[in-house]
């Protein structure tokens, strides 16, 4: 180890409250509180956008069905319902299991540090899906506009 990659390592174990570092670090009541309610939320806003999800599902299969009854060639209103209903439902579960780890943070004992750690990187996951879906969408859009034009 260099003495620049032991001194990164010092600073970042100074920013660590005292037992942080060894994995031992447990938040105080007022801090769990906080962590609680936001687990609270966060599994809230899953639950929710996971229905959302299931509820757009069940539209867009339905939208399919009727067309295939009908023989119709508008076969696109239903899976259009589908793209964004199966992004729902991967984003709302990954939130709902955000929510859980930020509550292991709080039900357990020794090893906040981890379990935050690990809250985290299930919400960062899930805002990575948002970020693909936002950009897919805006790619998407930019297609749609692109092949509509009139010259």
């Amino acid at each position: 180890m260099s003495k620049n990659e032991a001194a990164d390592e010092a600073t970042q174990d100074d920013a660590l409250p005292p037992g942080a570092a060894e994995g031992r670090y447990e938040f105080n009541s007022a801090q769990n509180e906080l962590i609680r309610r936001l687990a609270g939320s966060i599994r809230f806003a899953g639950i929710v956008t996971l229905i959302s999800g299931m509820l757009l599902l069940a539209a867009g299969i339905y939208a399919w069905m009727l067309a295939a009854q009908h023989q119709s060639a508008n076969f696109g209103s239903g899976y259009s319902a589908m793209v964004p209903a199966a992004y729902l439902i991967a984003f709302g579960w990954l939130l709902i299991a955000s929510a859980g780890h930020f509550g292991n943070v709080v039900e357990t004992k020794g090893h906040d540090i981890a379990h935050l750690m690990s809250a985290l990187e299930r919400l960062r996951r899930a805002f990575n899906l948002q970020r693909l879906f936002v950009i897919g969408a805006m790619v998407l859009m930019f297609f749609v506009w692109w092949t509509s034009r009139s010259y």
